[in-house]
């Protein structure tokens, strides 16, 4: 009654004889405590009382000697402390008693209505004098540091410096191991004497000795130094001998940097700058180098640009056994894991369902590497398909420049922060050791390399091709004139700096003219193989295995690049692994192969850069085993010298091709493979095949020779006989552009018209000024541009896919786009069929982006599409209650077929406590046998509820329903709309449903409510999963007895503990809100690998799912009606509960998150 416990009169008994029993226990230990302590006490006190006293005195002394010394010091430096604003001595202008002549100041000269870094006396010549003035190079936007010059004490090397802290002088020292300032020993005096509000904090510190300090209370301290001020919050640790430390904070605040006697600034040998560079050059890149951020003892970067991820999509998660280790390698793996966290490279993990494995490596230098062995997380790993760097590309510019510079990343992998999702999936762990993961981005996951890859686009872009190159951690500096070297250096530096990433400046080198780079020399004469690889191979033992085998093919291909006619000297070798074989018979052409790949190797030219204004001469050939090319150039005396070479394998159909056909598979894989190098440039195909000729005229050329000769039409070349004679270009391949254009059509069968943009000049004028410049260059100079043509004033651009398409201008575009994608014939479709539509046609930079933009922010596409991605949140937080039937769950299930004792509808009512559920048959859903049924077999029965949850059905959100809680005080709460998962009864609905279907025998299912009563009794009697008792027990502390054989006979009956039976009651009820708990927990780990959608937030704009219904009466039908409508979110209910207000009704409905989508662009 009135929500109170009632207890039996047995039950009072017992408590009150236990609570006797704890007072009389905590008597007896009271008294045996207070007998130890006094004993203590009587012996320790007199010992104490003399040793502190003795210790009080020393102390006293010694703090009056301080004191003494400090007020000298003080008047000392009164004199010489002049204030900015009344011009007097012994004070600041904080602490100045007269009024402020201006509100602002310069504290170096008392100039007025300027301060100290913006007065020009001070600042005059660009000299950065004491007061912060600002030198050129700092008004020039350089970051410029203040150089102090600091004192020492007499017999201490210490540097310390004198700073006013509210008109206080105070020595303090220059600690730049210290990450922020400290007071210590004296700091009572500083701040009685400035006058500051100490507060209360948490702050810890730790000591150089590794000593742990806390110190509880920190100051805000206004600090004058150099003629500046700034407040600086500080903790106190009295452990600290020192007044004041100056930590690095004050260092950052005054711009400091050492300038002390027995330090010497870095050397120019030491950044590895080469002797052949003059002095001043070698000043002017020590300058540069000094520009950028290096890797040191707190410095360690981490960029915000970008972060890994890792999508293992709906895979299981991985777990690896632990490697074992020695001892001596596990204490040294003990110091690498210390500091890779001290780096914040790794942290602890609590816990994780992933585990990967870590081996360790030993390095060259004799210390240790951990690699994370993440082969198992790799393969449930979707792939990132970012393109890598083209190292054809990279090495084809680098060979050939004067000035190199090789930059190199610390740990690069390291600085690339891990998202919070991805971190708990490189959990790893040594034998004996916690669980560690990885904060930042480890070595050897699938899609780090495409990460890097996107961060080096991110950090250097293309912009700064072709004298800045990035493959994975290494930056590459190019260029033929020293000025430009520095200045793409301190192009770098600066971006480096902007990303927040860190080098390791031993291993960088700077203006060099040779570099070792991915296994070749790279210099002013070319690109050549490195010695060491050279000698590897000359070395290398016959192969006698199939891995050996395969190791030689590596290391020769590599290289391949060195060797004319590769394929056809290596196809004995690669020819023993045919058919692979678990064992290699070394044959005698395999011998000679390996012989003769070894002299080759030795003798192998260097490569030259290729020169883009000069003849390209591909030389071609084809036997009966392999082709093989090589791209030539003349120089300025007429010498050939090599570019590359390419070749080929042929395979067993290409073997059965005629000689012409292979002749001219030699000059497309020469063609394609060299696109980067040919396009635009004039090429001689150089060839000993008068076949290949004869082919290359057939004016009609039909399957493969016809595809072939439509690939190679792009390019502007002649064919040449190896003897000299020169023949004119043939007319199958030769076609004019202008034809191209007259025929081009687009996807509906639309002619391609060219619109006339000339003005009365002939210059071409659109509004677009990179279209309109474009266009103008290419028409007074078309050589430079091969790649584009002008053709009646419309401007065409020569595609990877070898067509010429329209380049459209800027005020053209949402035209195109509106065409090829709302119009009818577009039919709204995605992203990739609109592209491919358009592309037909068109080009224009960043088509790929504006088509994708454009779809994404088409409200109609919206609107009409389906969402390809999960919107389900995670699980929400169970409801606790504390009492048996304090909430309770209800719904309908029906209708059913009417039955013989005419009912149509269950009412299923669950108490949330203890799962125990009560089921009544009824002829209908009405709201009075609902309030009926509630009152006389629920209420009156078990007591009236606190909460009711219920779907949304009319006889639940009727006023007649709504009016009959409030007359019992009883709260509603609805679960939202379509969401019949947020009711707890659904679950109960499926277990009651599932027993209906085991009997119902009858093809009528007339008898559907036959065995309802004992399905219920099932239900009561049965465990649950949740709670570990049945619902029976938890209701009435003892099972339920379902048959008259379950009584126990009286004497055993008379011999149960009562007590016990009751404690044991209460044990378990109040343990029913922990397992719910971990019930909830439990499922939500499967219920939450796929559901990560964000919580939303009020006012945020979303697209609510639109469940429409059909009518007939107003020739309406559902599936074609929107299935999404904008909508705003006006409330949070709870988990996962919004109430959203309809744009177009303002009607405010209440949503479940699942169905509410908050992005703005439709993903295609």
């Amino acid at each position: 009654m009135g929500g109170q416990v009632m207890y039996s009169l047995e039950e009072l008994t017992v408590f009150c004889k236990r609570i006797e029993q704890t007072e009389k226990l905590c008597e007896v230990y009271e008294k045996s405590v207070t007998k130890k302590v006094d004993k203590v006490a009587a012996v320790g006190v007199e010992s104490a009382k003399k040793g502190c006293e003795g210790k009080i005195e020393m102390k006293k002394e010694k703090k009056i000697e301080r004191k003494v010394d400090d007020r000298k010091t003080v008047e000392k430096k009164k004199d010489s402390f002049s204030c900015a604003n009344c011009f007097g001595s012994g004070h600041g202008v904080l602490r100045c008693p007269e009024k402020r002549r201006a509100r602002f100041l310069c504290y170096q000269c008392g100039a007025v209505d300027v301060t100290t870094k913006t007065c020009k006396s001070c600042n005059k010549g660009g000299e950065f004098r004491q007061g912060g003035s600002k030198t050129s190079s700092e008004e020039e936007g350089e970051t410029q540091v203040c150089v102090v010059y600091a004192e020492s004490r007499q017999g201490d090397n210490r540097m310390f410096v004198d700073v006013d802290v509210n008109g206080v002088v105070v020595k303090g020292m220059l600690d730049s191991g210290a990450t922020t300032s400290v007071l210590g020993r004296g700091w009572r005096e500083i701040v009685n004497k400035a006058k500051l509000k100490v507060r209360k904090s948490e702050v810890r510190g730790r000591s150089a000795t590794g000593m742990r300090m806390r110190g509880g209370l920190e100051v805000e301290v206004p600090v004058a130094f150099n003629g500046r001020s700034q407040i600086l919050t500080i903790p106190i640790f009295p452990e600290v001998t020192e007044d004041l430390l100056l930590g690095m904070d004050f260092w950052r605040e005054f711009g400091l940097s050492p300038a002390l006697p027995f330090i010497h600034e870095q050397s120019v040998a030491s950044i590895d700058v080469e002797a052949w560079l003059s002095q001043d050059q070698k000043r002017m890149i020590e300058e540069c180098v000094k520009l950028f951020p290096v890797t040191s003892e707190g410095n360690f970067g981490c960029t915000p640009l970008v972060s890994h991820s890792i999508d293992t999509g709906d895979a299981k998660p991985t777990v690896q056994r632990c490697y074992p280790v020695s001892p001596h390698v596990l204490k040294a793996a003990d110091e690498e894991l210390h500091r890779m966290e001290k780096l914040g490279v790794i942290k602890k993990c609590a816990k994780s369902p992933w585990r990967s494995a870590m081996t360790v490596t030993t390095k060259a230098n004799g210390k240790i590497r951990l690699c994370l062995d993440a082969r198992a997380l790799n393969k449930v790993t979707v792939k990132d398909t970012y393109p890598m760097p083209h190292l054809e590309n990279i090495l084809s510019n680098l060979g050939g420049t004067k000035y190199l510079s090789a930059i190199d990343l610390s740990d690069a992998y390291w600085q690339v922060p891990l998202d919070e999702e991805a971190q708990a999936k490189t959990a790893f762990a040594l034998i004996g050791r916690p669980l560690f993961m990885f904060a930042r981005m480890p070595f050897g996951l699938v899609g780090a390399p495409a990460t890097m890859a996107r961060l080096a686009d991110a950090v250097i872009g293309p912009e700064l091709a072709p004298h800045v190159w990035t493959y994975l951690d290494d930056i590459i500096v190019a260029t033929d004139d020293f000025e430009s070297h520095v200045k793409y250096l301190k192009i770098v530096a600066e971006r480096l700096k902007m990303a927040k990433l860190t080098i390791n400046r031993d291993k960088s080198k700077f203006c060099v003219p040779e570099l070792r780079y991915l296994g070749f020399v790279v210099n002013e004469e070319g690109i050549k193989i490195e010695p060491d690889k050279i000698e590897a191979i000359q070395n290398y033992p016959k192969p006698s295995t199939v891995k050996e085998v395969r190791q030689l093919l590596g290391m020769c291909g590599w290289n391949r690049r060195f060797i004319k006619d590769y394929a056809k000297i290596m196809a004995p070798i690669s020819n023993l692994l045919k058919g692979k074989p678990n064992r290699i018979v070394w044959t005698s052409e395999a011998e000679r192969a390996f012989e003769e790949i070894k002299r080759a190797l030795g003798s192998a030219p260097i490569l030259r850069n290729p020169k883009y204004d000069r003849v390209f001469h591909v030389c071609t050939d084809a036997s009966d085993v392999g082709i093989g090319a090589q791209l030539t150039q003349r120089d300025d005396n007429g010498d050939e010298y090599t570019v590359t070479y390419i070749s080929q394998k042929l395979s067993e159909t290409q073997k059965k091709w005629s000689i012409g056909e292979r002749e001219c598979l030699s000059v497309i894989v020469a063609l394609n493979k060299w696109r980067h190098y040919l396009e635009g440039s004039k090429v001689v195909l150089v060839t000993d095949s008068e076949a290949l000729k004869w082919l290359l005229k057939q004016g009609d050329a039909k399957g493969r020779i016809g595809r072939w000769a439509l690939q190679i039409q792009q390019f502007d070349f002649s064919v040449v006989h190896r003897s000299g004679c020169n023949n004119i270009i043939p007319d199958a391949l030769s076609r004019n552009i202008s034809e191209l254009a007259e025929e081009a059509v687009d996807p509906e069968g639309h002619e391609v018209c060219a619109v006339d943009r000339a003005d009365e000049e002939g210059s071409i004028c659109t509004g677009d000024d990179w279209y309109d410049e474009l266009v103008n260059k290419v028409k007074k100079m078309p050589e430079k541009f091969p790649e584009y043509k002008l053709i009646e004033n419309e401007l065409y651009s020569l595609c990877d896919d070898g067509s010429w398409k329209i380049v459209v201008p800027v005020d053209e575009r949402l035209k195109i786009l509106k065409k090829f994608h709302d119009d009818p014939k577009a039919a709204h479709f995605g992203n990739l069929k609109t592209l491919k539509r358009i592309v037909q046609r068109y080009w224009w930079p960043g088509l790929a982006r504006d088509v994708k933009m454009y779809v994404g922010q088409c409200e109609v596409c919206r609107k009409i599409k389906d969402v390809n991605v999960n919107l389900t949140p995670p699980m929400g937080q169970p409801r606790i209650v504390k009492r048996c039937w304090e909430a309770i769950s209800i719904d309908y299930m029906g209708p059913f077929p009417r039955s013989r004792f005419g009912n149509t509808q269950l009412l299923v009512i669950v108490d949330l406590y203890s799962k125990f559920p009560l089921i009544f048959p009824l002829r209908n859903a009405g709201v009075g046998l609902l309030k009926k049924t509630l009152e006389t077999h629920v209420f009156n029965v078990f007591g009236v509820p606190r909460i009711v949850i219920s779907d949304n059905g009319t006889q639940f959100v009727s006023h007649e329903f709504q009016s009959f809680l409030r007359e019992f005080n009883i709260t509603h709460q609805k679960t939202a709309v379509y969401s019949p998962n947020g009711n707890p009864v659904e679950r109960v609905n499926k277990v009651i449903g599932t027993a209906i279907r085991g009997y119902v025998k009858d093809a009528s299912h007339t008898n559907w409510d036959r065995h309802i009563g004992e399905i219920g009794m099932a239900i009561r009697s049965a465990m649950h999963e949740v709670t570990g008792r049945t619902p029976y027990y938890l209701n009435f502390g003892m099972e339920m007895a379902v048959d008259g054989g379950d009584y126990l006979p009286e004497e055993i009956q008379l011999n149960t503990d009562f007590e016990k039976r009751v404690n044991d009651l209460l044990s378990v009820r109040k343990d029913i809100p922990d397992r719910i708990r971990e019930g909830n927990e439990r499922n939500a780990k499967r219920y939450n690998l796929r559901n990560r959608a964000q919580p939303l937030r009020r006012k945020q704009v979303v697209w609510r799912r639109n469940f429409p219904i059909s009518d007939a009466g107003k020739r309406v039908m559902g599936k074609l009606m929107p299935k999404w409508l904008k909508a705003e979110v006006v409330e949070e209910l709870g988990s996962n509960l919004y109430v959203v207000k309809d744009h177009a009704t303002g009607r405010k409905i209440t949503y479940h998150r699942k169905d509410l989508d908050p992005r703005d662009i439709y993903p295609n």
